[in-house]
């Protein structure tokens, strides 16, 4: 606001020395870009400190506004496909990635349990502290849904954490028998393992569709 209000003053003193023509409204004027830099800079400074300080409690303004003094911005390609042609087009780009990303996906190989070396099930602890159930309760996906951080941006089925928060009373009943039903029969909901993937340059040439990591927000 300080800095604004020096801008103004700036812009006022500029109107009455062109109005009257006075030395001493002169002066007045060729003070006032001074005055006005310096309260921008300390109101930018003032801005930057308090960002800095709360980034553990608001870090998406903090990087959202290092994001925007960037000179560069990274985007994806243009990328090479397997051939070694320019591939440009969005379409074709999420092509390459998607096959360089299923490339090096590991599977995951189901095996015998009575085949894995023999560890010894003895728990050394407190009786009281063994892990026997996992109890999962309507209370508890109500407290969880509660804590849930309303800018975080929505997964493949584009509901904002939001419409999650204020709906919690409704959901979580439905959720806790989903959540229930999930472990008893070991099975997680084909749906739930959708994400949207996001690639994300990581060094070397960026043509190079290896030198890109993937981030799943399911």
């Amino acid at each position: 606001m300080r800095d604004k209000r020096a801008g103004k003053c700036k812009s006022s003193m500029w109107k009455r020395y062109k109005a009257s023509k006075s030395y001493n409204d002169y002066v007045a004027y060729k003070c006032a870009p001074n005055r006005s830099t310096s309260e921008y800079r300390k109101a930018k400074n003032d801005f930057e400190t308090k960002l800095a300080k709360n980034i553990k409690k608001n870090p998406k303004s903090f990087y959202s506004y290092v994001r925007s003094k960037s000179k560069t911005k990274d985007k994806v390609g243009p990328l090479k496909d397997k051939s070694g042609q320019i591939v440009i087009d969005d379409e074709g780009m999420c092509t390459v990635l998607n096959e360089q990303f299923h490339s090096v996906f590991t599977q995951e190989i189901n095996c015998d349990v009575n085949q894995l070396p023999s560890i010894s099930n003895e728990f050394k602890g407190d009786q009281n502290d063994v892990l026997s159930d996992i109890d999962i309760t309507e209370e508890l996906i109500l407290n969880y849904l509660a804590k849930l951080k309303l800018n975080k941006a929505p997964g493949p089925d584009d509901l904002v954490p939001k419409v999650l928060v204020e709906t919690a009373d409704a959901i979580c009943k439905p959720l806790c028998i989903i959540f229930r039903k999930s472990l008893c029969v070991g099975v997680v909901p084909d749906y739930w393992k959708k994400a949207n993937v996001c690639a994300i340059f990581k060094k070397g040439s960026k043509s190079e569709p290896d030198n890109y990591r993937s981030v799943s927000l399911t």
